[in-house]
């Protein structure tokens, strides 16, 4: 056997087992939670509402929520993922019905769709979330195999652990970023965007603290 021939088998055995058995997709990293100003810290500690706000495009928004729960993350993410009790909390949530729901373990996806109503007009779109709860947070999306009244509907859930064994406390970062794709009433796309995100905040932290 030639010193060529036996150099080049290493090389090789490499490539067929990259091509057999090529490498998984890297996990995406948890997202990063907006840096906060002093003031803006205050207002968390008087259990108020934080809001960003970020203009991308003439029918695209990004609205992040954030806000301090005196309850631990796990009780708050019991609270987080029951998207049922949304019916009682938003008024222009109509209907609602989660059609989907697997969990492997390192991750839990649930798909469920919805159908707002304002002004005389409906708008229905199905979300698909993905749940990881070893890292505390959770995205959505449009569901790919299904057709909705959205050109894009992305968001975040993140929990961040800000209490003590003493006291508990949770800061939760909801953020929403959504295209409509086409003229859609103010009443709707508010729903859609701050609206829902300030009720749906305020309505999770009074379930939650049981007040």
């Amino acid at each position: 056997m030639s010193r060529s021939t036996s150099a080049r088998r290493p090389l090789v055995a490499a490539l067929l087992a990259a091509l057999l058995f090529p490498a998984l997709p890297a996990h995406a990293a948890a997202p990063v939670p907006p840096a906060l100003t002093e003031k803006e810290e205050q207002i968390l500690a008087r259990g108020d509402l934080v809001m960003h706000r970020t203009v991308k495009g003439e029918q695209s928004r990004v609205v992040t929520g954030i806000l301090d729960i005196e309850v631990s993350p796990d009780t708050l993410w019991s609270y987080l993922l029951d998207f049922n009790a949304l019916l009682d909390e938003n008024p222009t949530l109509k209907e609602m019905e989660c059609y989907g729901d697997v969990d492997d373990g390192a991750t839990r996806t649930i798909s469920c769709w919805y159908q707002l109503a304002a002004m005389g007009q409906k708008v229905k779109y199905y979300n698909v979330y993905v749940y990881r709860p070893a890292e505390s947070y959770l995205t959505w999306d449009l569901d790919p195999d299904e057709t909705s009244d959205l050109a894009k509907n992305h968001g975040i859930y993140q929990v961040v652990d800000v209490g003590t064994a003493d006291a508990p406390r949770s800061r939760l970062f909801y953020t929403s970023d959504v295209e409509t794709g086409r003229n859609i009433p103010d009443g709707i796309e508010k729903a859609l965007l701050s609206s829902s995100l300030k009720t749906f905040m305020k309505s999770i932290k009074k379930r939650a603290e049981g007040k």
